[in-house]
């Protein structure tokens, strides 16, 4: 079962204390992709066609505009995978690790708007 590869024995916490700032993190990232699109044909036509865009094909859009890092990519596909598992109830501690994860993900979230501001100007 995949949720076992996400066990590391550590702290383990309440969903909540993923599954909020998960929210708070998915929120973010669809403005920021929004805000790309504003500048983008082509994201905009997408987003238009199917109105909805997932997580993993703005994540890819993303490091096609070379916004994210390959590393940066992976470690939020890792993120979404593990969010899935825990709404799915895959896992049954959620890991302080993963919590700790999300939060580095926040300064990234940051770069992105500040660099697509600097595109942009």
């Amino acid at each position: 079962m995949l949720s076992k590869e996400f066990k590391d024995g550590g702290k383990s916490v309440n969903e909540s204390d993923f599954i909020q700032p998960f929210i708070r993190f998915e929120r973010e990232l669809r403005e920021i992709y929004i805000k790309l699109s504003e500048f983008d044909m082509v994201l905009e036509i997408k987003q238009q066609k199917s109105g909805f865009i997932s997580l993993v094909e703005i994540i890819r859009n993303l490091y096609g505009y070379e916004l994210i890092s390959r590393d940066e990519k992976n470690n939020i596909t890792e993120i979404i995978s593990y969010r899935n598992l825990v709404v799915h109830g895959n896992v049954e501690t959620v890991s302080l690790d993963m919590v700790n994860k999300l939060k580095v993900l926040d300064e990234i979230l940051e770069r992105i708007k500040h660099d697509i501001q600097e595109k942009h100007k």
